[in-house]
């Protein structure tokens, strides 16, 4: 026969809770509510430019010049049609200056519509103002 142990059922121990501290708050401070700026007025709308003259205004001979440009040799011979803007300054004396070739379709008629501007005689005008002038060249049968 064989004996069996006693149960001894093991200790009480004493199990602490843990103690949770609430967060304590030592100094409220009012915070201001953000202030939001209103919109700023839009700008005034720009002054009015005034356009500049046109080139036959600015320019009285500018007409007479362009209907006796030579047509280019080389374009005429290749059968070259095209188109350039040229845009100068007039001074305040009148003076042709700053001439510039703002678009060309082909640069065989450049260096023909430079010499054209250089040649106008320009009237003075109140201050230094930019000119576009353009230059078709088309060929005719005459």
């Amino acid at each position: 026969v064989q004996v069996m142990p006693t149960f001894v059922p093991p200790p009480e121990v004493q199990i602490q809770q843990p103690v949770i501290q609430q967060p304590v708050i030592s100094n409220v401070t009012q915070v201001a509510p953000p202030v939001y700026a209103p919109p700023a007025p839009p700008a005034p709308p720009a002054p009015a430019v005034k356009a500049p003259p046109s080139v036959g205004v600015a320019c009285p001979n500018s007409q007479e010049i362009r209907k006796d440009i030579k047509y280019p040799i080389k374009a005429r011979r290749e059968g070259i049609q095209g188109e350039v803007l040229i845009e100068f300054t007039v001074t305040a004396s009148g003076e042709v200056s700053g001439v510039d070739v703002k678009s060309s379709s082909n640069p065989v008629f450049n260096s023909v519509s430079i010499s054209a501007v250089r040649q106008f005689r320009c009237t003075p005008q109140p201050r230094d103002i930019r000119v576009q002038v353009p230059f078709v060249f088309k060929l005719t049968d005459d």
